[in-house]
């Protein structure tokens, strides 16, 4: 069977609330989903660089989608394993757009063969995954937001602490957690803006609350100071790890963590992504995901990779709670602690296309 189609589509939609990012607020979540058609089948990818976070904007994304495009143009293309060999010899993309392709080819792929897209990852994936909330509100906030969380069942917050002063961070999550209705995990993001002096001088001022904290992510500016990190506090520490040198760094020992945070539009491909989770897992370092805002679409291909490793922890997909788009019109995953794989897979079938605007269209 041959490849017919590709047709870029974009959507944008308002958020529950700003996102803040590279030191503004995002409002507004735009992205674009590829799809490549066969026949009667086709296969969606989403492409969703977040603005001030993502090192790729929206013009690159069209200029390399264009770029495959004409490539795959100058050649009768089936519909099998081998368009992943094309699309990487095209040369010079992005990972995020080469994530989106890998999504859209692998549910083609399926659909044309029969094969189940369950058991892309493993052949027993567990039922599904657990999932943190998210806190990047001010402190004054806290208590009210993570009240709402608890609520709906989540018992895993992460909370983005590190843009505050440092002071007031102790002050107010002390008084967070003894007055949150129920004892919850606490997972707590400095992203990087403290020193070693001023991390450490915070976390031995929390020392009451040492025993509901998972870890502190990325707790200090340098990578080669989070050994100092944990001896000086004995919290376990984790990295958003984004590239392939982190990863060698930790897995080498020359770089000290406990978890490891993914996000999969660094890793070119689903595959990829699962791969890294199982290298981290054999070193003793439970991989995390995280989620920058994506759709559900991104979303339930993070539930099968994770259902996928053998970690049993709290994922970073609450990102979904400050969504407010209506491309799934039967949203399953709002407002829940716990993604199930079968909801996962209803999900990639709900994608409503009425919501979409077509950008670009080539005949292959």
């Amino acid at each position: 069977m041959k490849l017919s189609r590709l047709t870029l589509y974009r959507y944008q939609y308002p958020l529950t609330k700003p996102i803040f990012t590279g030191g503004v607020f995002v409002k507004v979540r735009e992205g674009f989903f590829i799809a490549l058609t066969a026949l009667d089948y086709t296969g969606w990818g989403e492409i969703a660089p977040l603005p001030h976070f993502h090192p790729w904007t929206m013009a690159n994304i069209l200029k390399e989608v264009s770029t495959i495009a004409r490539s795959w143009q100058s050649l009768s293309l089936t519909v099998d394993e081998k368009l992943y060999h094309y699309l990487r010899s095209v040369g010079n993309i992005s990972p995020i757009v080469l994530l989106g392709f890998d999504s859209a080819i692998r549910q083609l792929v399926a659909s044309v063969t029969g094969k189940a897209l369950s058991s892309l990852f493993c052949n027993r994936p567990e039922q599904g995954i657990a999932v943190q909330g998210i806190v990047d509100s001010p402190p004054a906030q806290w208590p009210e937001t993570c009240s709402h969380l608890i609520e709906a069942g989540i018992n895993t917050l992460k909370l983005k602490i590190g843009r505050f002063q440092p002071s007031l961070v102790t002050e107010a999550l002390l008084s967070l957690v003894n007055h949150l209705p129920q004892p919850v995990r606490l997972r707590l993001d400095v992203q990087k803006y403290w020193d070693l002096k001023t991390a450490v001088n915070v976390f031995k001022s929390l020392r009451p609350v040492h025993s509901q904290i998972d870890y502190v992510e990325d707790p200090v500016k340098k990578n080669e100071e989070f050994a100092d990190f944990y001896a000086l506090t004995g919290i376990p520490v984790g990295l958003d790890v984004r590239n392939e040198t982190e990863l060698r760094g930790i897995l080498n020992g020359n770089i000290t963590t406990h978890f490891a945070v993914l996000k999969p539009e660094f890793w070119n491909s689903w595959e990829r992504y699962w791969q890294v989770g199982q290298k981290l897992e054999a070193r003793g370092i439970t991989p995390v995901m995280s989620n920058a805002f994506t759709t559900e679409w991104t979303i339930a291909w993070q539930v099968l990779v994770g259902s996928c490793w053998h970690s049993r922890t709290a994922h970073g997909l609450g990102t979904i709670h400050q969504l407010h788009s209506h491309l799934f019109p039967h949203s399953i995953f709002q407002n829940k602690n716990f993604f199930l794989v079968q909801e996962a897979l209803h999900c990639l079938h709900q994608l409503d296309k009425q919501q979409l605007a077509p950008v670009l269209e080539f005949t292959l």
